[in-house]
């Protein structure tokens, strides 16, 4: 599509807005050609006569009309592109999609087909495509609306929304679009009114405190911040007075309403801002005419009276100069001058600063002695602070003048620091540096490629020698220091004296002439230090610097103080000579290899020192460590190891040392001795220097006599000294050097213990010494070892022996030096013996196997050797070639081992004889020569086996015949015929016994022949049959004449020489072997007999079992005797014999016996029992222990506990006796004893009461104030004392328990009357404590025993600090004012915070007055710490406020400014978006804060305060995290109002901590610094129930498991509330009237009772204890101020009281509780967490 006009531009190339303008000018051309040709017609109409137009309008204008459609399709065309070309131009974010979509829509019309677009005769494609056109831009419109109404809709001010409007009204030109913004006024004018609303708000809450913007000053910022306010609506307001009739809307009209107000408001801020300024202007004035210089009235601290509201009245007419407002004449003068103002400020904060500096840079010794210097300089400040002003004009020479006096005073005390410094400082450092014992080290010398270690050991006599030497070289150095400090003290006097103008002329100087030259240098005294002294001799003395009356002046002051620095320079000494002991004795064990190691790493490295405190001289090259004092040898003097010298002459050497450094102090004069000893040794050196002058000719002579005196030295002359002239004392009574000694001497110890520790290592080889080795062999050697056993022990012992030889013999255990040779060598020793033990055992072993084969060796070959002449040889040599056969078998077995074994000789060098070595090596050749010899035998025995064989054959057969024939005699008159007497059996068996065996030894000759022949072996069934026979009527008659010997000789036994049991276990034996006899021999005479004779001794033998118990006494073998009718002799019973019974009928009456043997042994111990009754009581004594200083008037406890222990056990033991039937023969011993015990019980247990009760009294009643209070008490008490006395005297001298209780009925009637007395004065004493508890309810916490004390010591008020935690929460301490010793000023927690009272409290009168009065402050002095912190919270910066303020102030500020941001931001939620957001996070940045806090160094209470914060703060930050995720906006929802908030009640005073509906007063009880509980949602839901329960008039019951929190939390919620918590632990012993006093203590004193586990209570006293409850809390619930107890007593009530009871249900011992009592509490179920 194109459009041509000159040349070949189209109308697209043009510019458009001119081509819509001559487009427009065309159609107004088309107008006035139609209007022209329309008038000329009209007017030729009008003249008929004249020539009428007679044209056709539709051919004449027909195509103009066409083409003017088409100019104006155009116009709408280019002017819509135009519109929304210049859209381009505009910044406005959220215009590139429309303008794309325009872009893209005019491009589609431009790349139409080509046609002009001028040709209205080309209507049809023009048209459609003007369609497809202006449907687009009607899109575009609407999205431009959309974009309209989405940027007006936006959440931004309305300067932003105007200039959007401006800009789219400028760039808009379409009527349509101009509508559609134009109705856009109205949200402007809303959201301007919104803007005015927000400020009107903000101005409202900050109009009173307006926010200074950044650099502007106190009166021009507030003016500043207003006229920003007014800006802000200012400038809509402006854009909205160019459309004047916008206002005149509803909007409008609104919006001009609210910002008429608002402006005239700031702008009378403004004004009233400015007035203010303008009068403080004249209070600035007067500022001008205070003094330059102002004094802090508490520390005298000087600063420049510079006041700032001058630096502030430049700074403001500066700045409202700047803004257009008027100053006055006196702010521009002040102005003027402000350069000059600023100069002399400058000036004298410069003075004072140096003033400072110089005042502070005294040297604090002299600080006294320039006192007038300081002093003029003071009275020239003082001008500054009275007469010169701001307006004076003579400040910089009063500057000048104050200059020049700190000149002088600094150029004095820097000639005195130098002179402190360079002489006495560094001389009391020499002194201080002075090591008073000789401390050994090792020297390594590096240069040699090995290294070897220059060090001598000393025994403990050389080592002391060296130290005495060396503490007199130091004592002598000390003394020769001391004197340069006194002259060095003397120099700064003088300086000082010549410095400072006297008003009157001081005392001449005392002057100590010097003597005649001075000592040369020896070994003792140095020459450059002795000259120095004498120099100094003749300076100021300590005498002179007295006055005449002895007054102290403060140059005295300074040399005393430089006196006693010489003594605490020697302390110094000494303590670190003790510390460097302590420290060589605490080193770790050294070896000389780990020395060597540690020299040669240090050698090869570039270090100067390492581990162990060495270190390598920079100037020697030697590498130099800590040596040990004292070598110590280890011996061995079995049976144990000893050290040589002991430890105990180790200790005394230890001990001498300390003496020796101590007494350097003793050897060591004070100023007023030091003078006179220095002199005597000058003089006796000058007398000695003469003599050797003139002995000068005779050398001999003279050497006689220096060998002969003895010279003359310091330490000699202060031998003589008393100790207070040195500085002895000061060490003597330094506990620190007591106490290092002690640390020494234990740390010895500690080394004694790490030396025996090793040593006792050696204990791994004790069984080398200890041991038996011949029963260590013994016990080896049952064990049957083998050869490799032998060899294990050995090597055993010699891997010891290597073992000893590699241990190191040198080790250092701090100053002791451990030698170990001679306990190696004698360790050595022992292994070679142990060694050579098990080798001679094991070659005695060897050599007796050796010896064996030899042996068999040399027999066989005997035996080989022999001639054959008979069977008998033949069988003989025979059985030798058999032995010989079988050994060659086993040869390698028995040969190798012993080999061996010469072999494990030989590898461990165990002596071993030559011959043995010669059998060993021979026994081989000697074995094979036995076996050539044993094959010629039996080449022999093969030639002579015929001639021996023919004669066995007729010897078998002649003894075939013998066996036969005897046999047939054994049968006719041997043993076992029937009928003969057992006696004549026995003599038969031995006859053919003997026959038997002849027969059986050629029985086996000949079978034995027969099988070396190979001949049929001839059998015998005679001898077999005999054979068994003979062996059955052995057993028999064997058996029968054993039992009858052994039955028959216990009859002559004597019956003190019987063991029955050995008897019994013998006739056991004989019965055993009787029952095994064949049943065959059963039937036979002798058997009978035999088992008759067991049986019958077998039946008696129980019964004489039972009559050899020592219990049988002579009254009961005479009842035995009369029982059998026998006359027993038993009264004789040496000569009593077992036949004397034996012949008695015992059996006859042996249940009798039995019986009387029964009651013996129970009788015997009924005796043995009444035995030990009688010793334990008849020496048992009452045990006394001292009482005070009044004697021994107590019972001792731990004595009379074991003695009722004892009566107890006794009482049971006569108990049983009494009941015992067998007690007829004691009866009347068992009754006496069980009735004298008996009254020692009762007596005893009267005089424990009693006793307990005096004890209780006396501390009452012997002195303080509740002995006048209750006089008549005390009248009775005392006549109790004397009794007491009386009876405890008559105790202590008849102690004997027995005695003193049964002797007379004295202590039985009179302790009665004791205990009845006493418990008068109880009464009496109760009723005092219960007034007492009522003018002071606390007391009803206290026990009476510590109540009591409290009471008893009123008149000393320090008295009652110990139980000040009994009465408060954390109060562990009072402060009294130091001059007023009556007066407390402050608290004091356990953890040392401080809190000062706001006004104090005198603690006089009685003591639960001032307690009281105490409460009272306490409360007072926290409610003002805490209205203070109220207002600083909100300002202070954080860290700051914790420093400033108790914990407990601390963490209400945090709750309090927590409830104050939090509250705010909700009520702002719903106007404010983003303010919860904002209120999180400073919610979060405390708690940064102090998170950051907990990472710094702090001191105990700090971090605990800190921590303790950070808990609840942590809680807090999750509440309100809760608060905002659940989209809380309102102040008034549930979910703010269940959180425990803090506020502070401007207008009534005092804090109000809220929790739900529920309001409580905070108590202002002072808490601490404690630890508070972790809150948990459990916790909070607890907080609400309990809240909710105070509430409605009712006690709180958190009920659960152990462990849950439940105490806790209520102690916790307490401390929210500053309430004191009283936590009572029940338990099943308390009664009703126990819990009604602590129900009225806790009504009265307002407190909280927290009841522990209170279903442990008994059923009984917890009904009670319902009725007591409910009267409480219904008077709480009537608001009455005092009520009517259960008990008919009034008791005041305070209405802050709470009761709490936590329960365990369902544990053992738990009650439920009663339903009255249940109706009292809400209940808290508390879960155990997951």
């Amino acid at each position: 599509m194109v459009a041509y006009d000159d040349g070949d531009r189209t109308l697209w190339d043009m510019d458009w807005a001119g081509l819509v303008q001559r487009m427009v000018d065309c159609l107004a051309l088309n107008e006035t050609y139609q209007r022209e040709y329309h008038a000329i017609s009209e007017r030729l109409a009008a003249k008929p006569s004249s020539k009428q137009f007679n044209f056709s309008q539709a051919a004449i204008f027909g195509n103009f009309d066409l083409f003017c459609g088409r100019i104006k399709k155009l116009i709408n065309v280019f002017s819509t592109a135009l519109q929304f070309s210049n859209l381009q131009q505009c910044q406005l974010s959220g215009l590139d999609e429309i303008m794309a979509y325009f872009t893209k829509l005019l491009n589609s019309l431009k790349l139409r087909k080509n046609y002009d677009l001028l040709d209205h005769r080309q209507g049809e494609h023009f048209s459609k495509d003007y369609a497809v056109f202006m449907k687009g831009v009607a899109e575009l419109e609407e999205k431009l609306r959309v974009f309209i109404d989405q940027t007006f809709n936006r959440p931004v001010r309305s300067v932003e929304l105007l200039t959007v409007f401006r800009e789219l009204h400028k760039l808009l030109s379409r009527d349509s679009l101009r509508q559609m913004l134009r109705a856009k006024y109205d949200v402007i004018l809303t959201r301007f009114y919104q803007e005015c609303v927000t400020i009107t708000r903000l101005y409202e809450v900050y109009k009173n405190s307006p926010p200074v913007p950044r650099d502007m000053t106190p009166f021009a910022g507030p003016i500043a911040w207003s006229r920003l306010l007014l800006q802000r609506i200012e400038e809509p307001m402006s854009h909205f007075r160019t459309a004047p009739h916008l206002l005149t809307s509803k909007a409008g009209r609104k919006a001009v309403k609210i910002y008429n107000k608002l402006s005239r408001a700031l702008v009378q801020f403004e004004g009233l801002w400015h007035e203010s300024w303008l009068q403080a202007v004249d209070q600035a004035r007067h500022a001008l005419q205070a003094t330059v210089l102002v004094k802090h009235p508490t520390t005298g601290k000087l600063y420049v009276n510079f006041d700032q509201t001058i630096v502030s009245l430049c700074a403001e007419a500066r700045h409202f100069a700047k803004m257009g407002l008027s100053v006055p004449d006196t702010a521009k003068a002040v102005t003027i001058h402000e350069a000059s103002l600023f100069k002399h400020r400058a000036a004298l904060e410069h003075l004072l600063d140096r003033v400072e500096q110089v005042t502070t840079t005294i040297p604090a010794p002299v600080t006294d002695m320039v006192a007038p210097l300081v002093g003029q300089l003071d009275r020239r400040l003082s001008l500054g602070l009275r007469t010169l002003c701001w307006t004076s004009l003579n400040i910089g020479s009063y500057t000048q003048a104050c200059h020049r006096l700190c000149d002088r005073l600094e150029e004095t005390c820097k000639a005195v620091a130098d002179i402190l410094s360079v002489r006495v400082r560094s001389a009391l450092q020499s002194i201080a540096d002075t090591c008073l014992c000789v401390l050994p080290v090792y020297t390594i010398d590096t240069s040699e490629e090995e290294m070897e270690i220059d060090y001598e050991s000393m025994t403990h006599h050389e080592y002391l020698r060296k130290q005495q030497a060396h503490v007199r070289n130091a004592a002598t150095a000390i003394s020769l220091h001391s004197q340069l400090v006194h002259s060095a003290v003397c120099d700064v006097v003088r300086l000082i004296d010549s410095r400072v103008k006297r008003t009157k002329p001081s005392a001449p100087s005392e002057v100590s002439t010097p003597k005649k030259g001075m000592v040369r240098q020896n070994s003792v005294f140095n020459e450059e230090v002795m000259n120095q002294i004498a120099k100094t001799r003749s300076k100021l003395s300590l005498a002179s610097l007295t006055t005449k009356d002895q007054e102290v002046n403060p140059t005295t002051e300074f040399l005393l103080k430089y006196h006693e620095a010489i003594g605490a320079a020697i302390f110094d000494a000494s303590d670190r000579t003790f510390r460097a002991i302590l420290f060589r004795i605490r080193a770790e064990k050294v070896g000389r290899a780990e020395l060597m190691a540690t020299a040669t790493s240090l050698k090869s490295s570039s270090a100067t020192s390492a581990s162990g405190n060495m270190y390598k001289d920079p100037t020697t090259g030697l590498i130099v460590a800590p040596a040990p004092f004292i070598s110590v040898d280890v011996e061995l003097v079995v049976p144990r190891i000893r050290l040589s010298p002991t430890w105990d002459t180790l200790r005394r050497t230890l001990h001498e040392l300390i003496k020796s450094v101590l007494s350097v102090s003793r050897h060591v004069p004070k100023k007023n001795k030091l003078d006179t000893i220095l002199g005597a040794v000058q003089q006796a050196r000058e007398e000695q220097e003469g003599k050797d002058r003139e002995g000068g000719d005779r050398p001999m002579e003279n050497s006689r006599v220096k060998k002969s005196e003895k010279p003359v030295t310091l330490w000699a002359l202060a031998e003589n000294l008393d100790p207070t002239d040195t500085f002895y004392p000061v060490l003597s009574r330094s506990r620190n050097i007591l106490k290092t000694i002690i640390t020494l001497c234990g740390v010895f110890e500690s080394c004694q213990k790490r030396v025996n520790n090793q040593l006792g290592q050696a204990s791994e080889y004790s069984e080398l010494w200890s041991g038996d080795k011949a029963k260590v062999y013994a016990e080896f050697q049952s064990k049957e070892p083998t050869l490799e056993d032998f060899s294990a022990e050995i090597e055993k012992y010699g891997q010891i022996e290597q073992q000893l030889q590699d241990l190191e013999t040198l080790t250092q255990y701090g100053i002791i030096q451990i030698n170990t040779s001679p306990l190696i060598n004698a360790l050595l020793s022992e292994a070679r013996a142990w060694k050579q033990t098990f080798g001679a055992q094991l070659n005695e072993r060897a050599k007796s196997d050796l010896i064996k084969l030899h042996e068999f060796i040399d027999e066989t070959d005997r035996a080989l050797s022999k001639e054959v002449d008979d069977l008998e040889d033949v069988r003989t040599t025979m059985t030798y070639m058999a032995e010989l056969r079988e050994v060659e078998s086993k040869i390698d077995h028995r040969i190798i081992p012993i080999e061996d074994t010469y072999a494990i000789l030989s590898k461990y060098v165990v002596r071993v004889s030559s011959d043995e070595s010669e059998l060993v090596d021979q026994l081989r050749y000697r074995l094979r020569q036995l076996q050539t010899r044993a094959v010629g035998v039996q080449d022999n025995l093969k030639k002579l086996q015929p001639g021996f064989k023919t004669d066995l054959i007729r010897n078998v057969k002649e003894f075939v015949v013998d066996v036969a024939e005897f046999k047939a005699d054994y049968d006719r008159n041997g043993p076992n015929i029937a009928g003969i007497a057992p006696q004549e059996a026995v003599i038969r068996l031995k006859k053919y016994q003997a026959g038997f065996s002849e027969r059986e030894r050629k029985w086996q000759t000949y079978s034995g022949g027969e099988e070396l022949f190979g001949l049929t072996v001839t059998p015998y069934p005679e001898m077999v049959q005999m054979k068994k026979e003979l062996k059955l009527l052995n057993a028999l008659y064997g058996l029968y004449t054993d039992v009858l010997t052994t039955v028959d000789g216990y009859g002559d036994v004597l019956w003190v020489d019987l063991d029955f049991d050995v008897i019994a276990e013998q006739m056991s034996d004989y019965q055993s072997r009787c029952n095994r006899l064949p049943k065959a021999m059963r039937s036979w005479q002798a058997y009978d007999e035999l088992k008759q004779k067991i049986e019958d001794f077998g039946e008696s033998l129980p019964i004489f079992q039972l009559l050899s118990n020592d219990a049988v006494k002579p009254r009961h073998w005479e009842t035995i005797s009369s029982l059998c009718g026998t006359k027993l002799e038993f009264d004789d019973v040496e000569n009593f014999k077992l036949k004397a019974l034996l012949a008695a009928p015992l059996l006859d009456n042996k249940e009798d016996i039995e019986d009387i043997c029964n009651s013996a042994v129970k009788e015997l111990d009924i005796e043995e029992k009444l035995r030990v009754v009688s010793v334990d009581w008849q020496d048992q004594v009452f045990n006394f222990e001292q009482f005070k200083t009044r004697g021994l008037l107590l019972l001792a406890p731990s004595e009379t506990s074991e003695l009722i222990a004892l009566l107890e056990d006794t009482q049971m033991i006569l108990g049983s006796l009494v009941s015992n039937r067998y007690n007829a023969f004691f009866k009347e011993k068992i009754v006496w004893w069980v009735k004298a015990l008996s009254t020692v019980e009762e007596i005893l247990n009267l005089w424990l009461q009693v006793q307990q009760s005096w004890l209780y009294l006396e501390a009452v009643f012997s002195g303080g104030d509740i002995r006048l209070q209750l006089p008549q008490e005390a009248k009775r008490f005392s006549n109790i004392d004397s009794k007491w006395i009386n009876i405890m005297g008559t105790a202590v001298q008849s102690p004997n328990v027995v005695h003193l209780t049964n002797s007379d009925d004295t202590l039985k009637s009179v302790l009665p009357y004791l205990l009845e007395q006493l418990e008068i004065c109880q009464k009496s004493l109760s009723g005092y404590l219960e007034q007492k508890r009522n003018l002071f309810p606390r007391f009803y916490f206290v026990s009476d025993p510590v109540l009591l004390e409290i009471l008893g010591q009123q008149s000393d008020p320090k008295a009652v600090q110990p139980h000040l935690s009994s009465i408060f929460d954390s109060v562990n301490r009072i402060t009294f004012d130091r001059v007023k010793r009556g007066l407390v000023v402050g608290l004091n927690d356990r953890l040392g915070e401080y809190v000062e009272l706001s006004k104090p409290v005198e603690a006089k009168g009685n003591i639960e007055d001032w307690l009281n009065d105490l409460i009272g402050a306490m409360q007072r002095s926290i409610k003002d710490v805490m209205r203070s912190a109220s207002a600083d919270v909100l300002t202070q910066d954080l860290p700051a406020f914790i420093e400033s303020f108790p914990a407990q102030v601390s963490l209400f500020g945090i709750q309090l400014l927590w409830t104050a941001v939090c509250e705010q931001a909700l009520k702002m939620a719903k106007t404010d978006k983003s303010i919860m957001g904002a209120t999180l996070k400073r919610v979060n940045d405390v708690l940064d804060t102090m998170i950051v806090l907990t990472t710094t160094e702090l001191t105990k209470r700090q971090r605990m305060t800190v921590e303790t914060l950070v808990t609840i703060q942590v809680h807090q930050r999750d509440v309100f995290e809760q608060l905002v995720k659940q989209r809380i906006r309102s102040p008034v929802d549930f979910e703010w109002l269940k959180q425990t908030r803090a506020y502070w009640d401007v207008d009534r005073d005092f804090c109000r901590i809220q929790i739900t509906d529920i309001d409580f007063r905070y108590n202002y009880e002072y808490l601490g610094t404690q630890e508070r509980l972790v809150i948990t949602p459990l916790t909070d839901r607890c907080y609400i129930t309990l809240a909710q329960a105070i509430g409605m008039f009712l006690g709180g019951a958190p009920a659960g498991p152990a462990g849950t929190g439940k105490t806790e939390t209520v102690k916790d919620m307490g401390k929210s509330l500053g309430m004191l918590v009283v936590v009572f632990n029940c338990s099943d012993q308390m009664d009703y009237k126990g819990l009604g006093k602590i129900f009225r203590g806790l009504a009265q004193a307002g407190c909280w009772g927290d009841f522990d586990e209170f279903n442990r209570i008994e059923l009984e006293v917890l009904s009670v204890a319902a009725q007591q409850l409910q009267c409480v809390l219904t008077a709480l619930k009537e608001r009455k101020k005092q009520f009517v107890f259960t008990d008919g007593e009034t008791v005041p009530l305070n209405k802050m009281c709470s009761f709490f009871i936590t329960m365990n249900p369902g544990y053992a011992g738990r009650q439920e509780l009663p339903e009255n009592l249940k109706a009292l509490f809400r209940t808290v179920a508390m879960i155990r967490k997951t």
